[in-house]
């Protein structure tokens, strides 16, 4: 599934783009899009799958993730959870370039937008704090609302509660060999997950033989091909078990595994939890 090109202007008066999106409206924009803003993200409520760059993962209400730009990623909204609510601030690359933020005075911002290239999910207070002062940006009017960006920049540059969630930075060119290869493969394990994907069958998407394909997928995305397949099944293993009533071997089935004990190890390894152990806490979630 190629990225859509998304086209985002500011709102009017204004030198970036906010919004609140609430309900069902929002499912129906595109699921794996790129642009060249920063993007900011504060889910008030809401859950599912999250993909960003090479890292796949679920979110949940409360929620907070800054990205860099042209770093591919899913919406976060889906038709599964039409009580979706969340709040976008996207910043161009330009606004950064007009003498702002080039001050020494806003260094800290300056290395927290490098950050983002990496994508960055802040945990702790800093997600409630910095999602209610996000909400209240969208009723100040142009010039106090830049003043409340620029003091949540700051809140988020020198927080310590936060992880990246690419092991490097994803920079590639949109029209490049490289991105066009990688979203080939991201297409092909999105459609067929739940079936049995080789490496061969993986690296003749790409049209590179076994062992160049190896080298270039762990290039781009710091990960091996297997890592990926694996943490983009165990997600989609976390969305049915916490959305549906069935059983733990259907859910290993219907995420492509066929053996109880490696699908087991998995799913410990990545959620660091059992399967019987993630379902007993997901009514903890609810």
């Amino acid at each position: 599934m190629k990225p859509i090109y998304e086209k985002i202007t500011p709102n009017p008066g204004t030198s970036f783009y906010i919004e609140r999106f609430k309900g069902g409206a929002i499912c129906n924009g595109p699921f794996w899009h790129v642009h060249p803003e920063y993007e900011l993200v504060y889910i008030h409520s809401g859950k599912g799958k999250r993909h960003i760059g090479s890292h796949i993962s679920f979110y949940k209400s409360g929620d907070l993730v800054m990205l860099g730009p042209n770093l591919p990623h899913s919406a976060f909204s889906n038709t599964d959870h039409p009580d979706n609510y969340e709040v976008v601030v996207q910043i161009h690359p330009k606004l950064l370039k007009q003498g702002l933020f080039e001050l020494r005075e806003f260094e800290q911002i300056q290395a927290l937008f490098h950050r983002s290239l990496q994508g960055i999910q802040f945990y702790g207070s800093i997600k409630a704090e910095v999602g209610g002062m996000l909400n209240e940006l969208c009723e100040l009017p142009a010039a106090e609302r830049m003043l409340g960006l620029l003091h949540v920049l700051l809140k988020l540059s020198t927080s310590r509660e936060y992880r990246l969630l690419n092991v490097k930075e994803m920079i590639m060119e949109i029209h490049s060999n490289d991105y066009e290869r990688i979203n080939c493969i991201y297409d092909h394990i999105s459609q067929h997950y739940h079936q049995q994907i080789s490496l061969q069958e993986a690296a003749g998407l790409s049209g590179l033989t076994r062992n160049a394909f190896c080298r270039f997928f762990k290039k781009v995305t710091g990960k091996t091909f297997i890592q990926f397949l694996n943490e983009y099944r165990i997600t989609k293993a976390r969305e049915l078990m916490y959305s549906r009533r069935i059983s733990i071997s259907e859910v290993m089935v219907r995420c492509g595994f066929n053996e109880l004990s490696y699908f087991s190890r998995q799913f410990k390894r990545i959620t660091g939890h059992t399967p019987t152990a993630y379902r007993a806490s997901v009514r903890a979630w609810r």
